[in-house]
């Protein structure tokens, strides 16, 4: 309940902040957050892994080490990535005002999902209550499961999209399992609710 209500408010807050950009804007946001997701998705587990080894910066960090580090890594690098291109393409392509109000605010319910998404994943990865904000992973967030959704991007876009090896290997396994197996490791055990 709460994190439906808590999805949909950040989803609109977005969705309206591209309402200001136009389609030109919100189209640079969403390829971004899709880039920033791919870092993230990339990153957090080696960082990770490289903190906990470490016991850097205090040795209960490791419980909560994967979904901090990778909330910075998306977040740090979707600053970063707007800031840059913020900077470098100041010209903006200009659209008839209702094509750009109504495609802006379509790509930025898209932007928000995968947001969302990212959000939650990085929350499954921390060990709060596992029905933290009513989230439960057999319910679809917001009736589309964006949680689900963002792996199953990140996934086809490592493993099809930007894999350039000859094998039949992934690099990443199936959303479902990815969500289980954070879900089920918070109780230490492998069953299913």
């Amino acid at each position: 309940m709460f994190l439906n209500i808590f999805a949909f408010l950040l989803l609109a807050g977005i969705a309206y902040a591209n309402l200001n950009e136009g389609i030109y804007g919100a189209l640079i946001v969403l390829i971004l957050s899709v880039i920033s997701g791919i870092i993230a998705m990339n990153f957090f587990g080696p960082l990770a892994m490289l903190l906990i080894v470490n016991q850097v910066p205090w040795p209960e960090f490791g419980r909560y080490a994967e979904g901090i580090i990778f909330l910075l890594l998306y977040g740090g690098s979707l600053l970063g990535l707007r800031s840059l291109f913020d900077h470098f393409l100041t010209e903006r392509v200009r659209f008839p005002t209702n094509v750009d109000r109504v495609g802006a605010v379509t790509i930025g319910v898209l932007t928000g999902i995968v947001t969302i998404g990212a959000f939650i994943f990085a929350c499954q990865m921390m060990p709060l209550n596992k029905h933290f904000l009513g989230w439960h992973p057999r319910h679809a967030t917001l009736g589309i499961g964006p949680d689900a959704a963002y792996l199953r991007t990140m996934r086809h876009l490592s493993a099809q999209v930007l894999e350039h090896s000859s094998d039949e290997r992934t690099h990443m396994p199936d959303a479902r399992e990815v969500r289980d197996y954070f879900y089920y490791r918070r109780d230490g055990k492998a069953e299913e609710d």
